[in-house]
């Protein structure tokens, strides 16, 4: 029987949890490379803010039955958290998306969305706290 290395997770891959995909966060982490190291930091920092006000504007555009704006709203949205590996997330848009392209949307689809939403919010918020460290400057790389 082998004994396949397993690559030590990187310190922050806890953070993750079920919400985030740490491969794409990886992928990520690698982007910024030793030039920007806090290029993670930034781009949570930016899907967070983005998020939140697209979150607001999808709820409302629900609320006045703007079906177009609703489907607009959730492509967004369906890409930008895939892009940051908010993975549930974008899968509850996607069905926000497909069932508003039909012309309505079920309750439990927006709700989902929005409580997708809340638990990645928090997932990106600690692994940016993880990246950061208690001093909030650079993170340290592992690798």
């Amino acid at each position: 029987m082998q004994h396949r290395p397993v690559s030590p997770q990187p310190y922050w891959a806890a953070s993750c949890g079920e919400h985030l995909d740490p491969e794409v966060i990886a992928s990520l982490v690698e982007l910024g490379g030793e030039d920007e190291p806090d290029l993670i930091v930034e781009l949570i920092d930016l899907f967070l803010e983005d998020a939140d006000v697209r979150i607001l504007a999808l709820e409302e555009a629900v609320k006045v039955r703007d079906w177009d704006q609703v489907v607009k709203i959730a492509h967004t949205l369906k890409g930008a958290s895939a892009t940051i590996g908010a993975v549930r997330f974008s899968s509850a848009c996607r069905a926000v998306e497909t069932e508003s392209r039909d012309g309505g949307l079920a309750s439990e689809s927006l709700e989902y969305a929005i409580e997708s939403h809340l638990s990645s919010q928090f997932s990106l918020v600690c692994l940016r706290a993880q990246l950061t460290g208690p001093g909030g400057g650079n993170y340290q790389r592992t690798a």
